[in-house]
């Protein structure tokens, strides 16, 4: 079996044309798997951006809780405060024998009330 020089040069040629062939198949499956991952990367990347935001929301409402609870206390203080000056006021106004104000009775009551329920 003898191969002409036109039949070896069409056999080389015709592998170049399957090799070229294949690595254009190859080539392309890679760029529509690459395609394909892109919206899975980008769901992933926003998923995390998604989690940051809500972990610093979530540090910055427990900050906020302890303001707040510091607010409270002084408005629990300043509160209290102000009933031992009703009561001291209610207390100098007896000793001088002077009438007692309704409404200095009134929020002496509505502030001692608003106090125990808290």
């Amino acid at each position: 079996m003898t191969f002409t020089t036109g039949q070896i040069i069409a056999f080389i040629v015709g592998l170049f044309g399957l090799i070229l062939t294949m690595l254009n198949i190859i080539d392309k499956l890679t760029a529509l798997r690459a395609k394909s991952e892109t919206p899975f990367k980008n769901l992933t990347t926003k998923v995390e951006e998604h989690d940051r935001r809500i972990t610093t929301l979530e540090n910055a409402q427990f900050v906020n809780l302890d303001h707040f609870k510091e607010q409270e206390e002084t408005n629990e203080i300043l509160l209290k405060s102000l009933l031992a000056l009703i009561e001291f006021e209610i207390t100098f106004m007896l000793q001088e024998g002077k009438p007692i104000s309704k409404d200095l009775e009134k929020a002496k009551e509505e502030l001692h009330s608003f106090l125990s329920k808290r």
